[in-house]
């Protein structure tokens, strides 16, 4: 049984996810459900912390399929975070539009389930199965509203491309299994420093490389794969675009920093994902920018926004294993999940009934009739601009220094301008809620729900404190030093994971060449 203690916290997580379902057949009050799964998340984020604070080394576990490391915990603890704050968001957003059914917060765990099986495996048909029961949970959670046209659209739309990206990314597997002969990642790792290896330089091998990652940039909405973003945003209910915004795109890149730490062991698969990344950084920021600022819709324009920075984070991917930069990544990440959450958790509150007033001109003079949701949308957005004093500044800066000691000074030099071009539409929210008068058809509830309250001022407490804290208050405020040491130290159990497991030199019985410590993941 200890052999398996590593994966508690994921059987602990589906056990909690199961009662959720078994508790919307049988209780009639649909926000038990929620305060339930709230507090199962709760009680897998503790569980995630003691295990990482008394981890002595990665925990190889079911055949080498699955890892457990500081990696994987780091977004355990992320995901449950994200989790709970969106229970927060959902339950008097799901009453205000009697849609609160427990079936809701059964979907939302199983996804998060998915994200855990994501980010801790090292076989590739395990990621799958953890990819696709994110996947289909989302799938639903996106059409809740399944009265509402662009809720179908939006919803259809996700579902025929991310069944396409599905199809892609498994036939990748199919063929680096069929040139490699295995679908685990630190054997595909071995065999590709292997003396007299021709698996780096095999055609078929290198496609299908290049199919898993298209996947992989699905998920993410980096260009050209970004089409469905905006639709998907703009149709689902609020508190699942804030869970898509955050959890799912920081699933995305724990799952691409993963690949890429053992996909890439070759010289000739370092040069081509250093164009794929370099180009597509350039892509993704420039399209998620100037198509953001021509939105009126604010969902819209935080899907292009949220596109945009895609872009940023590819910058900081790229310049890799530069030190700093896998850091800079995975706090970003953070900050990022906690300015989305906070964002949309006002749009959720001011959209009113069917989100039918989600348009910037309809957030007129909100900030004086609820001064907390103004406050919030305006620490929110200063942090994606990357203000200084908030979480967003540090994280931009930390990702834009690596780049630059990694010699990518022009790319940092376009992802600065591309900052300065968001300025207009993050600060035009701002001055329309601050400065433009209250407009006629405003239909924002009288009083603000508790739930909602609690969730505001958590993300600015958070956000804030996340940017200039130098300790941690608790788990849920994290200040800037210790959790830029634990993304540093999750980073260096990811890249450690090639030492530990394939410097014995046999892989599946194979002679292998043993693998550097710190092995580039990119040059």
């Amino acid at each position: 049984m200890l052999t398996y203690a590593p994966l508690f916290p994921v059987i602990l997580l589906t056990l909690v996810a199961l009662v959720a379902m078994l508790m919307s057949a049988l209780v009639r009050d649909a926000s038990r459900t929620g305060v339930f799964s709230a507090v199962g998340l709760l009680f897998v984020m503790a569980l995630s912390l003691q295990q990482w604070g008394t981890q002595q080394g990665p925990a190889n576990i079911l055949g080498n399929a699955v890892t457990v490391d500081g990696y994987s915990y780091f977004f355990y603890v992320l995901f449950c975070l994200i989790g709970i704050v969106t229970v927060f968001i959902a339950m008097p957003h799901l009453e205000r539009e009697q849609a609160q059914r427990g079936e809701f917060y059964t979907l939302m765990l199983f996804s998060l389930v998915g994200m855990f099986v994501m980010v801790s495996s090292d076989d590739l048909m395990t990621l799958f199965l953890g990819f696709e029961t994110m996947s289909l949970a989302i799938y639903v959670l996106v059409g809740w509203r399944r009265h509402q046209l662009r809720s179908n659209e939006g919803v259809l739309k996700y579902f025929f491309l991310g069944s396409l990206a599905a199809a892609i990314f498994l036939y990748g597997i199919a063929l680096i299994y069929g040139s490699a002969g295995t679908v685990n990642l630190q054997s595909v790792a071995a065999l590709l420093t292997a003396p007299g290896s021709a698996l780096g330089v095999n055609g078929v091998f290198t496609v299908g490389v290049l199919l898993v990652l298209v996947g992989v940039g699905f998920k993410i909405a980096a260009v050209p794969f970004h089409m469905w973003t905006p639709d998907v945003y703009e149709g689902a209910p609020a508190p699942v675009t804030a869970f898509m915004a955050t959890a799912v795109k920081a699933a995305g890149f724990a799952l691409g920093i993963r690949l890429i730490a053992f996909l890439f062991e070759h010289q000739q698969l370092h040069d081509i994902a250093h164009i794929i990344l370099f180009y597509g950084a350039i892509l993704t920021m420039f399209v998620g920018n100037f198509f953001a600022l021509a939105q009126k819709n604010f969902k819209r324009m935080l899907a292009y926004s949220g596109i945009a920075h895609t872009g940023y984070l590819l910058v900081g991917m790229l310049a890799l294993p530069e030190a700093g930069a896998g850091t800079a990544v995975l706090y970003y990440l953070v900050a990022y999940a906690l300015t989305n959450l906070g964002a949309l958790a006002v749009a959720a509150f001011i959209s009113g009934r069917e989100e039918k007033f989600d348009n910037l001109e309809d957030f007129s003079g909100m900030a004086w009739r609820y001064p907390l949701a103004g406050i919030c949308m305006a620490v929110c957005m200063f942090s994606l601009i990357g203000f200084p004093l908030t979480a967003g500044f540090f994280g931009k800066y930390m990702l834009f220094a690596a780049a630059f000691k990694a010699n990518l000074a022009p790319l940092v030099v376009i992802a600065i301008v591309n900052s300065i071009l968001s300025v207009y539409y993050y600060l035009r929210v701002v001055v329309v809620m601050f400065v433009e008068p209250v407009a006629e058809n405003a239909a924002a509830p009288e009083t603000m729900p508790l739930a909602t309250k609690a969730v505001l001022a958590y993300t600015v407490a958070a956000v804030v404190w996340s940017g200039v804290g130098t300790f941690n208050v608790t788990p849920f405020f994290p200040g800037l030093v210790p959790l830029r040491a634990k993304a540093e130290a999750s980073m260096k159990a990811l890249t450690a994971i090639p030492q530990a497991r394939v410097s014995t030199g046999t892989v599946e019985g194979k002679s292998s060449a043993p693998l550097q410590a710190n092995a580039p993941l990119i040059h």
